[in-house]
């Protein structure tokens, strides 16, 4: 058996090893940055300027139309977005499924006291 004391291993927690195999150190990061719940509401008003809300339903314009029900929201704070996460109202044709909450528009009530509106 050869002596393997004198070569170096390999160090994958730095950039410029094996990316598979790196792992992220807290310490290291720049950005790990804490957020109140506070900050985060206002982020979500802030980047969703239709106050679309979960289960909303929406008209979805990117270029074309459809219909949908929002069934979640995701903030995405390194593009500084909300993402709405959709269900087809028709399940027939294929449209994006999360799309930015800023091309959906709300279509009216679904019945009278849907979100304090009546």
């Amino acid at each position: 058996m050869a002596d393997t004391g004198d070569l170096k291993s390999p160090d994958f927690g730095h950039a410029g090893s094996s990316p598979a195999l790196a792992t992220t150190r807290n310490e290291e990061r720049e950005d790990n940055v804490e957020y109140s719940n506070k900050d985060i509401q206002r982020l979500y008003d802030k980047y969703n300027p239709n106050k679309i809300k979960s289960g909303d339903r929406v008209r979805v314009k990117i270029g074309y139309s459809y219909s949908a029900r929002v069934v979640g929201l995701e903030l995405d704070m390194k593009n500084q977005k909300v993402h709405a996460h959709l269900r087809l109202l028709d399940n027939t044709k294929r449209h994006p499924i999360k799309v930015d909450v800023s091309d959906c528009y709300p279509m009216g009530v679904l019945y009278p006291g849907h979100h304090s509106n009546g």
